[in-house]
């Protein structure tokens, strides 16, 4: 099979943010500085309550609110601000291009004007397929990006599928994904 496609900026933003939705590390990063910041915002307030300064408590405890409810939207646009800088920084020259992916008998062979890539079937660790793409995983992190808009979707999802079967690696299903 052989596909031919361009991959644009917002292609590999999706996919680095699904690669860290997805890192155990990053998750608990957020959820530590989410509920961190509050808490010690509440026990700013408290103190405050119990030294008799009734204004400095409910400013503190009205902080602590305002940061539970606001900073998951503003930490959500600072990790999309933040891939977007380094694929400019990092893979910018590979934007825009048409990239040749032919998966031959037991490898793929990707190019994209730049550079030629030759990966074996046995290096794939899971086939990952989201509402805008197919994700063909390397290692943890690493991958190729195949967006669902420019192939033929149930034809190359089946032949992903399929190959899932023979390569006996993981074919996950996370249609609704979304970044938050």
């Amino acid at each position: 099979m052989k596909l031919e496609f361009t991959l644009h900026e917002a292609d590999y933003v999706d996919f680095s943010l699904y690669v860290a939705s997805k890192s155990e590390s990053i998750r608990k990063r957020r959820q530590l500085t989410k509920w961190v910041i509050p808490i010690c915002y509440l026990l700013m307030s408290a103190y405050f309550f119990y030294s008799g300064y009734q204004l400095g408590a409910y400013i503190f405890l009205a902080i602590s609110v305002m940061w539970i409810f606001s900073y998951p939207g503003y930490e959500a646009k600072k990790y999309i601000r933040h891939y977007k800088k380094h694929i400019q920084q990092n893979i910018s020259k590979s934007l825009d291009k048409v990239v040749s992916m032919e998966f031959l008998d037991g490898y793929i062979i990707s190019k994209d004007g730049m550079k030629e890539t030759k990966v074996r079937f046995d290096e794939l660790t899971e086939i990952i397929e989201t509402g805008k793409a197919f994700y063909l995983m390397i290692d943890e992190g690493h991958g190729f990006i195949i967006p669902k808009s420019k192939v033929d979707m149930q034809s190359v999802g089946d032949y992903f599928y399929k190959l899932s079967e023979d390569l006996q690696i993981a074919y996950k299903e996370d249609l609704n994904w979304s970044w938050k």
